[in-house]
This record gives structure tokens, C-alpha cells and sequence, in this order.
């Protein structure tokens, strides 16, 4: 996902701090932590989700499907176009 270490591990800290996710070693690989939703997490789910939606018909009122789908699949290779280069791929092409 291209996420610096450091960032993610500050959001899973703040995460648990709002009892919102849990940290366990994996019991296959004692090295890594697996990171799992509480309860309270899982009863907001819904709330969120429907936020996100509520969130989208704002961003796109007033659009046709074709102008969303467009929009989308542009935010989509603006985003493919962000982590190829945080990874350092293509670095000096220029299209």
C-alpha cells in the first residue's frame, strides 16, 4: 500500500487509544501483529458507510453516471499515479 511504517503504526496507536481496532501477535509469525475491529468499531461500520455514501452523492450532485464513472476512474489513476511514485517508479517520464 506504499504507507510509511512509522504513519501506520501512529494511526493503529490512535485507533486503539478510540478502542477501535485490537493488536495480537500472529500466531504463525511472532513478528507481526494482526490487527482486528472491536466491537464498537463494528457497530459504527454501518454509520461510516453511510457517511461515505452520503459523502459521494455530494461530491458528484448534479452528475450524470457517465461523468461519475469518469470521475472515478480518474481519481483512480491519479492514485495509481501517486503510489508508482512514492515507490519510485517512472521517475522522469513525463506523459
Amino acid at each position: 500500500m506504499a504507507m510509511d511504517k512509522s504513519a501506520v503504526a501512529r494511526s493503529l496507536h490512535r485507533l486503539e487509544d478510540l478502542q477501535l481496532v485490537r493488536r495480537h501477535p500472529d500466531p504463525d509469525d511472532a513478528r507481526r501483529n494482526q490487527v482486528c475491529l472491536t466491537p464498537r468499531a463494528r457497530r459504527l461500520w454501518p454509520n461510516l458507510l453511510r457517511a461515505l455514501e452520503d459523502w459521494g452523492e455530494i461530491l458528484t450532485r448534479g452528475m450524470r453516471a457517465s461523468e461519475r464513472r469518469q470521475a472515478i476512474d480518474l481519481l483512480v489513476r491519479m492514485a495509481d499515479n501517486a503510489v508508482s511514485h512514492s515507490m519510485g517508479a517512472n521517475e522522469g517520464s513525463a506523459s
